[in-house]
């Protein structure tokens, strides 16, 4: 009887250890097989989206946070500030984040200087657009945009494209050390 139960238990956890790394293999390919959008049709994207982006400007810059942070997995109508969730009280904020959610952004990230809209990214890397409070070119520094290694402006006053590799930043930070 003892054996017949230790049989059972071990079935069951291998079944949940093999589901394990076939989900995490899932997932993992998914990462690495998205492959990055093309800065040219980056640049075709912010013009579509370029109504819809500074309307999301304009009421994000007027929420009562310096900090926050608002990513695809959120549930609609929240927002994270200081790693606590938050409900945006907007009903338009809350309309035109899930419109950007909709198009395809995956996290929109508001700090002191600027308001960052990620596209695209995967493991290592991401790609979007940010817009700078004062129109100064943003730099790579904790909480903003980390591992920068590209950054240009926009056609539009304020507005920047960007690229952050974490595994070229790393070389590169290596190099200036």
């Amino acid at each position: 009887m003892k054996k017949l139960r230790i049989g059972k238990i071990l079935l069951v956890a291998t079944v949940v250890v093999l589901s394990s790394i076939v989900l995490m293999g899932v997932y993992f390919a998914y990462q690495l097989i998205n492959p990055p959008i093309s800065r040219e049709r980056m640049m075709r994207i912010f013009s579509s989206d370029l109504r819809l982006l500074n309307e999301a400007v304009a009421n994000i810059r007027d929420i009562g946070y310096s900090n926050i942070h608002i990513s695809r997995g959120m549930e609609r109508g929240e927002m994270s500030v200081r790693g606590q969730r938050v409900e945006i009280n907007d009903f338009s904020t809350a309309l035109i984040i899930n419109l950007l959610m909709m198009r395809g952004y995956r996290v929109i990230v508001k700090n002191e200087n600027e308001i960052r809209f990620q596209r695209w990214s995967n493991l290592d890397n991401g790609r979007g657009f940010v817009y700078s409070f004062d129109g100064s070119v943003p730099i790579a520094r904790e909480g903003g945009l980390m591992f920068l290694t590209h950054i240009e402006p926009m056609s539009v006053p304020h507005w920047f494209y960007f690229e952050e590799d974490f595994n070229l930043w790393r070389v590169q930070r290596r190099a200036d050390d």
